[in-house]
C-alpha cells in the first residue's frame, strides 16, 4: 500500500489534560465554577459578585451636585477676593472690613486716601462679602466631606450584603472561546 496514510497518523494530539478546578470555588456559590470552565475553557476567566449599591450610587449623584456647588463658591471666593484687593484691602477671614492694603497706600506715595468715607465703605462692602463667600465655600466643604464619609459607610454596607447567587461571568474574549 504506497501511498497511503494511516488514519491515526493525520488526527491532531490530544489535549493536555485539565485539572476539574481551575478556579477556587467562590463561598456562598451553588454553581460550580468548574462547570463554566468546562464549557469554555479557553475564555472563561471567573465570576464577579453582585452587590445591590443603589445607596451608593445615590449619595454619589448628591456628592457631585454639593461638589459642583463647592467648585463654583471656589471661583466666587477667588472673584470676592480680586475684588478686595482692586479696592485695596486684603480681606479674608483675619483682616478688618475695610482695612486698607499697606502696599496700595505705598504706591500711592502714603497718601492717607483710605479715609474717604466713600472709599471705606465699598472697602468694607468688598471685605464683607469676601469673608461671606469665604464662609460659605468652608460650610459647602464640610457638606462634602461629611458626605464622603457616608458614602464610605455605605460601600462598607453594600459589601456586606451579596445579592444572594447573583454573579457576572468574565470571558478573556467575546467569541466564546472559538478562535
Amino acid at each position: 500500500m504506497v501511498g497511503v496514510i494511516p488514519l491515526l497518523a493525520c488526527l491532531p494530539a490530544a489535549p493536555p489534560p485539565r485539572t476539574p478546578h481551575a478556579h477556587p470555588p467562590i463561598p456562598g456559590n451553588p454553581y460550580p465554577l468548574h462547570n463554566l470552565q468546562d464549557l469554555w475553557p479557553n475564555s472563561f476567566a471567573g465570576l464577579v459578585r453582585v452587590y445591590n449599591h443603589k445607596a451608593v450610587d445615590c449619595l454619589l449623584v448628591h456628592h457631585d451636585e454639593e461638589a459642583t456647588k463647592r467648585d463654583r463658591l471656589v471661583a466666587a471666593v477667588a472673584a470676592a477676593r480680586a475684588q478686595a484687593k482692586a479696592q485695596g484691602c486684603e480681606g479674608g477671614a483675619d483682616s478688618k472690613a475695610g482695612e486698607p492694603d499697606a502696599g496700595r497706600a505705598a504706591a500711592e506715595g502714603g497718601k492717607k486716601w483710605w479715609h474717604c468715607g466713600a472709599w471705606r465703605r465699598t472697602a468694607a462692602a468688598a471685605a464683607a462679602r469676601l469673608a461671606a463667600a469665604e464662609a460659605r465655600l468652608a460650610a459647602q466643604e464640610q457638606n462634602v466631606v461629611q458626605l464622603e464619609a457616608e458614602i464610605e459607610g455605605a460601600r462598607q454596607a453594600a459589601l456586606k450584603q451579596p445579592l444572594g447567587s447573583a454573579f457576572i461571568a468574565l470571558f478573556r474574549c467575546e467569541t466564546g472561546g472559538v478562535h
